[in-house]
């Protein structure tokens, strides 16, 4: 997948948008989890490059990289580490999820949600309320 190369504002505005699909409540959970995710994903990057000033979202991958092993900078939990939230503000991390046999970490329910996966509705409450705590949080801090 390519990268696309994103500033704060492209960021704050893809925040806002999330957000804003997110509180519809006529899209089924997995959409409302999807735009949470994305919705957390974006704001965060927003509050990190701001406070670092930074122009392009493509300059914390070398940070993900050095701390954090990897720069794909999906992982929510290294974002909100790196973001100064922490499980006292949001709750904490849900569990790790298993599809047919396989664990994910809880970051990588968007890809679970995009392509149909079927998990507990449970689980998947548990991560939209963790996101929604999350995006709140965001939302302070932008």
């Amino acid at each position: 997948m390519a990268n696309v190369p994103s500033d704060v504002t492209d960021l704050k505005r893809a925040f806002g948008a999330h957000r804003q699909l997110e509180g519809n409540l006529q899209v089924s959970r997995r959409s409302r989890v999807m735009a949470l995710f994305y919705a957390a994903e974006c704001g965060l990057k927003c509050v990190l490059m701001a406070s670092a000033n930074l122009t392009n979202v493509m300059d914390l991958k070398p940070i993900f990289k050095t701390k954090y092993g990897k720069s794909d900078l999906h992982d929510i939990e290294a974002l909100c580490i790196e973001a100064s939230i922490l499980p006292s503000d949001v709750g904490a991390t849900p569990s790790d999820f298993v599809v047919n046999g396989a664990t994910f970490a809880s970051y990588r329910i968007h890809e679970a949600a995009r392509y149909g996966v079927k998990l507990p509705d449970i689980y998947l409450v548990a991560v939209e309320n963790w996101l929604r705590n999350i995006a709140t949080q965001v939302s302070l801090r932008i």
